[in-house]
C-alpha cells in the first residue's frame, strides 16, 4: 500500500485538475478535499474537525486497502508536520525556492523530530496540462510507486 499524500498549499481549481489526473492511472487512492472544512471555523477548530474526521476517513480507506490524498489548502507546514507526517508525504506548494531551502534546512536540524516525514516542495502550481504531469511524474516516483 502507497503512503498517503497531503497536499498544502494548492489552489482548489488546481487541485481538482491534479485529483482527475491521478484519478485517471491510480485507482487505489481516494480524495478527500479538506478545505470544504475550511469554511467560517477558527484554525484550532479547524485542526480538531479534520483530525477527528481524517481518522475516521482513514478507517474506511484502510479497510479498502487503499491510500489518501488530502487537500488542506490552508494547512500550516508545521501543523501538517506534526499532525499527518509520520502517515502523509506532504506535498506543499507556492513556497518561493529560498523560503522552501530555509525550511529544508529546518528539518534537517530537527531530523529526529521530523525522522519519518518525506516533505516535498513544488515550484509548478499546476495550472497547465504540463504542470499537472510533472507534479503527478513526481508523486509517482516518491510517493506512488515507492514500497515503502
Amino acid at each position: 500500500m502507497n503512503r498517503n499524500i497531503l497536499l498544502i498549499g494548492i489552489k482548489e481549481k488546481n487541485a481538482d485538475k491534479l485529483y482527475y489526473k491521478l484519478n485517471q492511472t491510480h485507482k487505489n487512492y481516494e480524495f478527500m478535499r479538506g478545505y470544504l472544512l475550511q469554511k467560517d471555523i477558527t484554525y484550532v477548530q479547524l485542526l480538531g474537525i479534520t483530525l477527528q474526521f481524517y481518522d475516521t476517513i482513514m478507517k474506511e480507506v484502510r479497510e479498502e486497502n487503499k491510500s489518501l490524498v488530502m487537500d488542506m489548502q490552508g494547512l500550516r507546514l508545521q501543523e501538517a508536520l506534526k499532525c499527518f507526517g509520520k502517515e502523509c508525504d506532504i506535498y506543499c506548494f507556492g513556497l518561493t525556492r529560498e523560503k522552501a531551502s530555509h525550511i529544508q534546512e529546518e528539518i534537517i536540524k530537527q531530523k529526529e523530530k521530523y525522522k519519518n516525514c518525506n516533505v516535498s516542495f513544488v515550484y509548478e502550481k499546476g495550472e497547465s496540462e504540463q504542470e499537472i504531469k510533472e507534479i503527478v511524474r513526481i508523486m509517482e516516483k516518491l510517493t506512488i510507486n515507492d514500497n515503502r
